[in-house]
């Protein structure tokens, strides 16, 4: 017989002569199936004899089949969890219930599930959530796959019952892997590996991404299909070469999950799902997940949705559950507990029932459209005159017919391009200056409003080249970034948005900037710092980070936090170089700009005056910083640098999280030399981007995730450190 790698090379041609007298091989056919087409036309899958036979063995032992049992067959034949139901019962010669075709889910399904008394069955989540538990009392193994399972279903089935998540791409035998039994108040995840498979999570690069780091899943092993029916360049183009195992190859499913501390995978969501608001790519996910822990929800979806504006923005679908009727408001405000202000949704719809595909999985298009026009309970009318211009110019400006006073400006889609014509018009009505930083701080029109009210000094560019600047309000130990190069902390407001809802996020940037005397020493500059992080928070835990040069300066922050006796919890350095003498040339102006979020193609070197016309052409007229502001900045910054090559650091007695840029063109790691100056461990996460993009929106995502995480044990350790339940703690 030919050899497995013969016949996968023979995938999706068309079966021969030669082919049917042959031995019958574990890895011939055993049969074809195409894809539903949700993601794309539909495609025919060759499933071996050697993936079915290692399916039906996980399924005899893990589900508990036996003779006796009956196994309910509700997927329809296109979809290929029929053929998984087919094979658990035929794997034990259990009793195959079938469902009527036109039974998708409800109380038609639990009356024909509890009528034929079955005690197993594969449901997907959005069919589960439309059935009663205590309707179907004979059923005590149940299977969810096909979507995302959230808490609260496992919360209200597993009591008594063996509830069980699998996953499984068709181009990989249905099933991959498989988690333990379910219990309520457990972390859903989709287990481990089945037999037959390994699980690589990877980044762009196809390298494995550390543990809690989102990547793309794919699978390995001789469960794989051979590929697709008479097409070669899908098939190449999905089953790619495993780069741990030499003429092997692996399966790239499209989908996003992350290795939990146990080794089991956390599902994320589709790759093809994300969607990006306000420049941040968004896993949806996670905000289903994150609406699903609410008590009374039983099924969440989100989508990304065209807002009058023309922007994108987050609609989520919401099923209550019985006898419950949450608020949208409510559940909104549920969600902005939990995750950044960019993924709470815009839009949440209440349905009485779950649309469903004759697959058992929702129907999007079934799913009915937003109203943003803001009527209805969560309207509420303005309180004032100033309040109603400025719903008014809000609506103008979003293309709505009218706008909640509580509703934010970008939750509503607006994004802070549109916001620099919009407050200008504002501004124009009023008769006065509205400056962009309020709309970040005040997004509402109530808020606005209330801020345009209090009497303050007009608000110039120079107030944001203050020493510390606020990117973000809250309350708690703060997160302090300390500027890199250019001398300014403006672009970590991307990263600021980022972390949980009640962390304050504070920037450090160059005094000289502010027209205070140069300082031309590392360690001078860290305590000039030191003073302004201890005016807003006296006392640790310290939380600091610092990017290219400012990840040289947050070293030294730390090492003088840790001599007068303070705990610093996180010291993060974003791509820093430690840099030697004469090694780090003067920043340019174009690097400047770069610093500022602004990217300028090859040519000369831009003027301060060019420069200025080129950050006006780009954010709309909105910074109001004047050549001489460049030139202010421009020089502060060069000084800085050649304060670093004079630098010789001191030891941080402490643990560092290091964020390597790993397209960066140097060609020793960033990272090397600080084992020299940190006692504690290095932590490194390699991101896929080069040094100027590591507080780009790609970078972030990962940067605040680790962040968030570590910021959240922080919070966690010093509360009960607090209650005298933690003996030594040391970072």
């Amino acid at each position: 017989p030919d050899t497995a790698g013969q016949i996968a090379a023979r995938a999706g041609t068309a079966v021969t002569d030669r082919d049917r007298p042959a031995p019958l091989h574990p890895d011939h056919p055993a049969y074809l199936i195409y894809t539903s087409g949700s993601t794309g036309r539909p495609k025919g899958v060759t499933v071996t004899h050697r993936g079915l036979a290692d399916l039906a063995a996980e399924e005899r032992d893990h589900l508990q089949v036996e003779s006796c049992s009956r196994v309910s067959h509700l997927a329809s034949p296109s979809f290929d969890a029929s053929v998984f139901e087919q094979v658990m019962a035929l794997s034990a010669a259990a009793t195959l219930v079938i469902v009527p075709p036109e039974v998708y889910g409800g109380t038609d399904l639990a009356a024909v599930l509890d009528a034929h008394r079955v005690t197993h069955s594969f449901i997907t989540p959005t069919a589960l959530a439309s059935l009663d538990p205590v309707a179907v009392p004979a059923l005590r193994v149940l299977l969810v796959a096909g979507e995302a399972c959230p808490p609260e279903l496992v919360a209200r089935w597993s009591p008594g019952r063996r509830v069980i998540d699998a996953y499984g791409p068709t181009e990989a035998t249905i099933m991959t892997s498989l988690s333990a039994p379910l219990t309520a108040g457990d972390a859903v995840t989709i287990g481990r590996p089945t037999r037959g498979f390994r699980a690589l999570v990877l980044d762009t690069r196809l390298r494995p991404v550390p543990v809690g780091v989102p990547g793309e899943l794919y699978v390995a092993g001789p469960g794989l299909a051979r590929g697709y029916h008479a097409r070669p360049d899908l098939t190449a183009a999905r089953f790619v070469a495993d780069p741990q195992v030499p003429g092997q190859r692996m399966y790239r499913t499209g989908d996003v999950v992350r290795w939990t501390r146990d080794h089991q995978l956390d599902y994320v969501g589709r790759s093809d799902f994300q969607v990006k608001v306000r420049g941040f790519r968004i896993e949806l996910g996670e905000i289903d997940a994150a609406l699903g822990r609410h008590d009374h929800v039983v099924f969440a979806y989100t989508v990304g949705h065209t807002a009058p504006s023309g922007q994108t923005v987050l609609v989520s679908y919401v099923r209550p559950a019985p006898d419950t009727a949450p608020d949208p408001s409510e559940l909104k405000a549920y969600v902005a507990q939990q995750l950044p202000s960019h993924m709470v949704p815009t839009v949440v719809i209440g349905l009485d029932e779950i649309p469903l595909t004759p697959a058992g999985k929702l129907d999007r298009r079934a799913l009915p459209a937003p109203d943003f026009g803001t009527t209805g309970a969560g309207y509420r009318a303005p309180a004032n005159d100033l309040e109603r211009l400025v719903a008014e110019t809000f609506a103008e400006h979003l293309g709505l017919p009218r706008v909640s006073v509580d509703d934010g400006f970008f939750d509503l889609g607006g994004t802070s391009l549109l916001a620099t014509r919009m407050l200008p018009a504002l501004g124009e009505r009023l008769g006065r200056r509205v400056p962009l930083q309020a709309i970040f701080v005040h997004p509402t029109a109530a808020e606005l409003a209330a801020h345009l009210t209090e009497p303050s000094e007009p608000e110039t560019v120079d107030d944001a080249l203050r020493v510390l600047v606020q990117l973000r309000e809250g309350t708690g130990p703060a997160l302090f970034c300390v500027h890199p190069a250019a001398g300014l902390a403006w672009g970590y407001a991307t990263l600021a948005q980022r972390l949980d809802g009640h962390r304050p996020v504070y920037g450090l940037q160059l005094p000289a900037l502010s027209g205070e005397p140069r300082i031309d020493t590392i360690r001078a500059l860290a305590h000039r710092y030191v003073q302004e992080i201890r005016r807003v928070q006296p006392h640790g835990p310290y939380h600091v980070l610092g990017w290219s040069l400012g990840g040289v300066i947050a070293h030294a922050v730390a090492v003088e936090l840790r001599r007068s006796g303070e705990i610093v919890d996180t010291l993060a350095l974003l791509d820093s170089h430690l840099v030697t003498a004469g090694g780090s040339p003067a920043v340019g102006v174009r690097e400047m700009l770069r610093d500022l979020g602004v990217s300028v193609n090859g040519g000369p070197e831009p003027t301060f005056e060019r420069a200025a016309a080129i950050l006006d052409e780009s954010l709309g007229g909105s910074t109001g910083l004047t050549a001489a502001h460049l030139e202010r900045i421009h020089s502060g910054s060069s000084e800085a640098s050649r304060a670093a090559r004079r630098h010789s650091p001191d030891t941080f007695d402490g643990d560092v999280l290091f964020f390597t840029a790993s397209r960066s063109a140097s060609p020793v790691p960033a990272v090397a030399a600080w084992h020299n100056v940190v006692s504690g461990e290095i932590h490194q996460y390699r991101l896929d981007c080069e040094h100027h993009e590591m507080v780009s929106a790609a970078a972030v995502e990962t940067i605040g995730a680790v962040l968030a995480a570590r910021l959240a044990e922080s919070d966690s350790t010093f509360r009960n450190w607090g209650r005298g339940e933690v003996g030594t703690h040391r970072r």
